[in-house]
This record gives structure tokens, C-alpha cells and sequence, in this order.
């Protein structure tokens, strides 16, 4: 009898507990479910994915390379951007090079070109993420180009930069065409 009433004990206790926490339990997971939702609307009306179609300026300098004359090589190239979404698609063109070999503008046939694809990473606690991958159709081969970029405001986008083409890295900022260098 003894260890019946002792069970009934516990179990009323354990009732009570239930009873008197569940409902406090509910309401606080019920008010962080509401409170997660608010804050991801807000933030998707409030801050969408920003949108990068249009015409660029990109300007890269390189600073680590296997190939001496492309150290300190400034490239400038024209891009054009189509955003959909989050999924990044376009054309670039060389427009300029200013290395130890070379320094000039490029015209014409004479430019070398590049197709876009890429991505931009919504972040919720930092910048958002741009990130492009440019195959560049060059004279004598192709190179993969790919850009890690930080969106700075609708004007300007920062990072930086590796190609295969001598193993090259370096800095890069994404001009919007109409923005001062």
C-alpha cells in the first residue's frame, strides 16, 4: 500500500507539473515560432535580394601569380548581368590592361570575352554574398575566372578574385556602369 500511494504521489505530482508548465512551455515556443516568422518577412520585404542586373565596371588587380609579368596586372572588363532570382547569368568583356608587358585599351575584335554564371547567398546577420564564375574565351586558351564578392550597396560590390590563368589572385571591385572608379 505503502508503494501505491507513493506512486500516486509522484504521479499527481508529475501531473501538477505538466499541468501548471504546458501551458508556459506552448506560449513560449508559440511566441518564438511567431517572432521567427515576423522577423524573416520583415526582412525579405524590407531587404530582398539586391538586384545586380545592368552594366558593370569590374577592375581586378592582381597580387599573387606564377607568372611574373601578370604581378600588379590591373585588368578592367565590361559586364553585363541578368538576375533572376538568386541565379546570376551575363557576358564580360577585357577593356583595358595595364601590366609590365602592356598598357592599353581594348576595341572591337580585339576584346577578349567571358560568359557569366553565378549566384548571390541571401545572409540575415552580414552582407550578402555574390558569388561568379566567368569562363573567359582568351587567344590562345580558355580560363575559369571566379569572383567572391561582398555586396556593398547597389552601386559596388567587393572581393576577391582567382583564375587559372597563371594561377592568379587578387582584389576586385564590381562597379555599377555610371559610378566613379
Amino acid at each position: 500500500m505503502a508503494i501505491e500511494d507513493n506512486y500516486n504521489s509522484i504521479w499527481e505530482t508529475v501531473s501538477l507539473i505538466v499541468q501548471e508548465m504546458f501551458p508556459s512551455l506552448l506560449a513560449t515556443i508559440l511566441g518564438g515560432l511567431v517572432l521567427a516568422f515576423i522577423f524573416f518577412y520583415v526582412r525579405e520585404k524590407c531587404f530582398p535580394l539586391p538586384d545586380i542586373s545592368g552594366e558593370w565596371n569590374v577592375y581586378t588587380e592582381t597580387t599573387e601569380t606564377s607568372y611574373d609579368p601578370y604581378k600588379d596586372m590591373l585588368l578592367t572588363y565590361k559586364a553585363v548581368l541578368l538576375c533572376e532570382g538568386s541565379s546570376i547569368t551575363g557576358t564580360s568583356e577585357k577593356i583595358y590592361e595595364k601590366s609590365s608587358t602592356k598598357e592599353g585599351n581594348y576595341t572591337g575584335k580585339d576584346r577578349t570575352r567571358g560568359e557569366i554564371s553565378g549566384s548571390i547567398d541571401k545572409r540575415y546577420f552580414s552582407k550578402d554574398r555574390v558569388r561568379i564564375h566567368i569562363v573567359e574565351h582568351g587567344d590562345k586558351r580558355d580560363s575559369t575566372i571566379y569572383h567572391d564578392l561582398k555586396f556593398e550597396n547597389k552601386s559596388l560590390m567587393k572581393g576577391r578574385f582567382f583564375t587559372t590563368a597563371a594561377d592568379s589572385k587578387g582584389m576586385v571591385n564590381w562597379k555599377r556602369n555610371g559610378t566613379c572608379v
